[in-house]
């Protein structure tokens, strides 16, 4: 699995790095940290337990080999371990009250993303919940998903940018 996860957060970050230059924009560039310590990774576990909660298995693994990233999506950093245990806005808690009980990605925006304790499995995974400024919202089944289906929209959107540059050079 950890193999796994590598390779789509490589995929992430490179096809989003392809997509900004042949859109002319310069964000900070994506950057993958180093795997959670354990101590880190204790920490949020207990952190969350204390809420009545689980770390879902698949972020935990994504922790496992990456303890977040910087610039994950421009503004948006998907936040190191330790950093979930963070007190949040409380105008954020009161527009919120469930999401922002472990919001795992976060930015100088309105724009989150958080993990949905309501909507915790037998396993201990959670539907990711992406909060877009305007509070409208993109779900998906688990984390690991979450990474998978962002990779294949940006490589979507990259072979149709590409191939939509094709057709224009052949006329």
């Amino acid at each position: 699995m950890n193999d796994e996860i590598s390779e789509v957060v490589h995929d992430i970050v490179t096809t989003q790095e392809v997509l900004n230059k042949l859109y002319n924009i310069e964000p900070a560039r994506a950057v993958p940290a180093p795997p959670a310590p354990d101590r880190d990774l204790d920490a949020l576990e207990k952190h969350l337990a204390g809420r009545g909660l689980r770390l879902p298995p698949s972020y935990r693994a994504f922790l496992k080999v990456h303890n977040g990233i910087k610039a994950f999506k421009a503004a948006l950093d998907l936040l190191p371990a330790k950093e979930v245990t963070r007190p949040v806005d409380p105008a954020l808690e009161n527009d919120f009250p469930m999401l922002s009980r472990l919001i795992i990605a976060s930015g100088n925006t309105p724009e989150f993303i958080s993990l949905d304790p309501e909507t915790a499995k037998r396993n201990g995974e959670m539907e990711v919940v992406w909060v877009m400024g305007d509070g409208g919202q993109f779900r998906y089944e688990n984390f690991g998903l979450f990474l998978r289906e962002l990779r294949d929209e940006l490589q979507k959107s990259l072979a149709k940018e590409q191939g939509d540059r094709k057709k224009l050079r052949r006329k």
